[in-house]
């Protein structure tokens, strides 16, 4: 938790390294052909051994107890730019 909001933090990769070179081996002896992607991503991955990381901000708008936060105001101005900022968008694999 930051000042004004939360750091989010996402890693992507991170669990190649807890796979061992023997198992990974066996994974991508395991996937098929239409798998090439997949085995491309962890091979490249073994090769860098790191994960990615990736850090962007949250404004916290409303506190925890329901209570508007000072950025509130920045927050639905911003929302005003948007193309159907007034509604909430997921987005779901299909």
């Amino acid at each position: 938790k930051k000042p004004w909001g939360f750091d989010r933090v996402t890693t992507f990769l991170d669990g190649i390294q807890n796979i061992n070179a023997r198992d990974l081996g066996a994974l991508l002896k395991a996937l098929g052909p239409a798998d090439w992607w997949l085995k491309a991503l962890l091979k490249a991955a073994q090769r860098a051994q790191s994960a990615f990381t990736a850090h962007y901000p949250l404004l916290q708008i409303v506190d925890g107890h329901g209570r508007r936060t000072e950025y509130y105001e920045e927050y639905l101005s911003y929302m005003a730019t948007r193309e159907n900022g007034n509604y909430l968008q997921l987005s779901t694999p299909i």
